[in-house]
């Protein structure tokens, strides 16, 4: 009988240690499987970033071939017989609203990289815009060339505060973003947009269709570039 219970003893020794193998290796192959899953999903995850990425810059190419096509567009039309005279009255139009305020014009000058006059009232020390699909925060106010007033991010109803206006570059006319393109934050900078890079030919409606913009109306702004968000 003593022989007949060592002998079940060690078979169920036996058993148990077979059984602990058992667990061990199905751990081990959970472990496997487990591992295995986080590197398959590890893997998808990078593909889709990768895909993303792919498909961001192939919208940012997209949008840069837009931008570039509208802007030689935009310079052909100013370009012409007609344009020119136009810009000119207009532009000294604009000046001498500007020099009525006060404004020192003759320290401006037209910029050949963006064709806009423009006049630097306050130095930044911030950051530039690194690209034209950058979103960039600016409190701007902007007016005819005779001075009238048709728009301005100060503007705020009645016990609000007025916050600044939040936009991509390569989603404003052109002549906002060539000129804030090359601004440091913190500067405020003055500058005349010919029409061609403003509203031109179609000029500006408001929601209920009423003319805020004349076509081939050059157009005022003071712009302060606040962030770059």
């Amino acid at each position: 009988i003593e022989g007949a219970a060592v002998v079940d003893a060690d078979a169920a020794k036996g058993m148990m240690e077979e059984r602990e193998e058992i667990l061990a290796r199905l751990e081990a192959d959970r472990e496997e499987a487990r591992a295995r899953a986080n590197e398959i999903r590890e893997e998808a995850m990078r593909e889709m970033q990768e895909q993303r990425e792919r498909m961001m810059r192939q919208q940012m190419d997209q949008e840069m071939a837009r931008w570039n096509r509208q802007y030689e567009m935009s310079k052909e039309l100013f370009e012409t017989e007609e344009a020119q005279p136009r810009w000119n009255e207009q532009l000294a139009q604009a000046l001498g609203t500007l020099r009525e305020r006060g404004i020192d014009v003759d320290a401006g000058a037209v910029s050949e990289e963006t064709l806009n006059w423009s006049l630097i009232l306050e130095e930044g020390t911030g950051d530039s815009p690194e690209d034209k699909i950058d979103t960039v925060s600016v409190h701007a106010t902007g007016w005819l060339p005779d001075g009238e007033q048709f728009w301005s991010s100060y503007d705020a109803p009645d016990g609000q505060e007025a916050q600044p206006a939040i936009f991509t570059l390569n989603r404003v006319v052109q002549g906002w973003g060539l000129a804030v393109e090359s601004m440091r934050v913190g500067e405020k900078r003055m500058i005349v947009i010919p029409s061609e890079f403003a509203y031109g030919a179609r000029g500006r409606s408001d929601a209920q269709g009423n003319e805020v913009i004349a076509p081939n109306t050059a157009l005022i702004f003071e712009l302060e570039l606040i962030a770059l968000p």
